[in-house]
């Protein structure tokens, strides 16, 4: 008996109320091995709409109950983009933080392997045509007749259809009058180079241009290369490449090439450990060759060299034939570590955040799942990570908010990471100066194990901290934002050719704008908090949806002309420091002035 197979497929852009798997029977001329972690194209809905999914899971039906199902139109990759571990994630996602599970796929799966789909159409003219048609089919064909652009047109028939509208479309699809050519696109295919390789045989060419056998001899010497390099070789021009591709003589073809990293080998050793950091090291390293899931934190005072004790254990894994996910709190930090791991570890070394280009992350991705590089270092995002035999995740300043996610999923990276160590038996080590109450909590109850650094490497002091109380400060006549020590100490630093930083966590020039009469501030219309002053474009901003707004010159619930401009932000401290210090050369890094690739290098 011919056994049916069926797939459970998880939809694309599902609203919450409808979100479950949907059952889908797998053709049998499309049904092969490892479809699970597959995308597919599948119809939904009454009017059997094109819709991205990801099959789950295949299971056998009887025949005799295959009729109510619908037919999977196609499967769009050749292998699984998903293992078992990460669709493990999808559900625990879904179970645990109420998402969706395309919001999981979209949390676990790179933007760049996402489908789109296109649905478009092509009507072919025939002034014949309505006689031969059914009055709805008739209608539906003069109305995309009139439809005037290719636009039009497929904004008509690419949403929801009626079922009349439907089954009209289909008649007009199978009598010819309508063409479907729905596209599947991925977000980025990565860069290609088009190549040039021959296919027949050049000793039985003997009738052949002097030009074309220039190309010949080129590929005899050199092989398969790119048509760019062809042309330059052989000295011809792409006409040339273009006529013998059209006899049949060479062929064309796509190569996918990937970005190589920025070192190919190491150069530099390991840090010699301090004898605090060879503690920490000794008491965490045994328990990596086990297989059996442990948590340890690791909490060292600023300074006491918590990186070198992550190289260590990091080195210990790479011999131990296992992969490391080493997760930061920001971006800003990543070029740094990306440099010093680079130089400890080489080529197989990779980098995952939202900042880099689809194409990069889709390289990198790529190279995690296929083993080719085993330490991935990255943000919150890199904890999905498809890496081969994982043996330690590292959390650097645990501490940080920004280790939760804002958007669906909802996720705490750090439980995310207690799933994946147990699935791999892998070792997590949370560290931090200041760890999170619950992660300390959870050590104090013997739950985690606590290791401790408190002693910074080199027996270095603690920086001095002190506290100045700016009420006093305005009593003894000083009305600016900086205190008297604060400015004598920026001062003999210059003085000294030393740097200063300075931290202020509100940017923009002043923070709020108040009316003098009402003492109402004006309002994001969108999500009614105070908007903030920018005076690079003389505007207001809502630091929470991005809208903006020019600045009002009455107040939006009086009237009144009298606005004040209140707070102090970060365009307005570049400004004063400015005033304060003419000969520094002062760098305001903010979300403003950090929103290109590379602005924070």
């Amino acid at each position: 008996m011919t056994v049916i197979h069926t797939a459970e497929v998880a939809l694309q852009a599902a609203p919450f109320p409808s979100d479950q798997l949907y059952t889908y029977q797998i053709p049998i001329e499309l049904y092969r091995e490892q479809l699970e972690g597959c995308r597919v194209v599948v119809p939904f809905g009454r009017g059997n709409r094109k819709r991205a999914g990801l099959i789950l899971h295949v299971g056998e039906l009887d025949p005799d109950a295959a009729h109510g199902f619908k037919l999977i139109y196609a499967i769009s990759d050749d292998a699984p983009v998903l293992n078992d571990e990460q669709r493990m994630l999808l559900e625990w996602l879904r179970s645990n933080t109420f998402c969706t599970y395309y919001d999981a796929i979209r949390a676990v799966l790179p933007a760049a392997l996402q489908l789109r789909i296109q649905e478009r159409y092509r009507l072919h003219p025939d002034p014949k045509a309505e006689q031969s048609l059914s009055e709805p089919a008739a209608k539906l064909y003069s109305t995309l007749s009139s439809a005037g652009t290719q636009k039009g047109m497929d904004a008509y028939l690419g949403g929801e259809m009626l079922e009349g509208t439907r089954k009209a479309a289909e008649e007009l699809i199978g009598k010819g009058l309508l063409t479907d050519m729905t596209e599947v696109h991925r977000r980025s295919e990565g860069k290609t180079v088009r190549m040039i390789r021959c296919c027949t045989d050049p000793d039985s060419l003997t009738n052949v241009s002097p030009k074309r056998r220039q190309v010949l001899d080129a590929l005899a010497d050199f092989g398969d290369i790119s048509e760019k390099e062809l042309c330059y070789i052989s000295d011809v021009s792409a006409s040339v490449i273009t006529g013998m591709v059209k006899s049949g003589i060479l062929e064309r073809y796509e190569l996918r090439c990937e970005k190589t990293p920025a070192s190919a080998a190491p150069t530099e050793p390991l840090q010699t450990l301090s004898d605090e950091q060879q503690q920490a090291y000794d008491r965490i390293a045994p328990h990596l060759e086990n297989g059996v899931p442990k948590c340890f934190l690791l909490r060292g005072v600023t300074g006491s060299g918590k990186t070198a004790v992550f190289e260590a254990l990091i080195a210990r894994t790479l011999e131990l034939g296992k992969s490391v996910l080493m997760l930061l709190p920001e971006i800003g930090l990543t070029p740094q570590i990306m440099r010093r791991f680079r130089s400890r570890f080489g080529e197989r070394v990779a980098v995952i955040h939202s900042g880099l280009p689809l194409s990069e992350r889709r390289d990198a991705y790529l190279r995690a799942r296929d083993g080719r590089a085993d330490v991935i270092v990255g943000t919150r995002s890199a904890v999905f990570a498809p890496v081969q035999r994982l043996g330690l995740i590292i959390m650097d300043e645990e501490g940080e908010r920004s280790y939760k996610s804002d958007a669906a999923p909802r996720y705490d990276t750090i439980q995310v990471a207690k799933q994946r160590c147990k699935y791999h038996g892998a070792v997590l080590l949370p560290a931090s100066a200041t760890p999170t109450i619950e992660s300390y909590y959870y050590a104090k109850k013997h739950i985690y194990e606590l290791v401790e650094m408190k002693q910074r490497y080199g027996n270095a002091a603690l920086p001095s901290v002190e506290t100045v109380d700016m009420a006093e400060e305005r009593m003894s006549g000083n009305e600016s934002e900086f205190s008297t020590c604060l400015r004598d100490a920026l001062r003999e630093n210059l003085r000294r050719g030393e740097q200063s930083i300075l931290l202020l966590n509100r940017r923009g020039y002043h923070t709020i704008i108040s009316c003098a009469s009402c003492n109402q501030p004006v309002y994001c219309t969108r999500c009614s908090v105070p908007m903030t002053y920018h005076k690079p474009d003389n505007s207001l901003h809502c630091h929470y949806c991005g809208v903006r707004m020019q600045m009002p010159q009455n107040c939006p619930v009086c009237g009144s002309v009298h606005l004040r401009r209140m707070g102090f932000g970060t365009q307005r401290l570049e400004d004063e420091l400015s005033a304060i210090l003419p000969e520094a050369r002062i760098l305001r890094m903010d979300a403003d002035t950090t929103s290109t690739r590379h602005a924070y290098e």
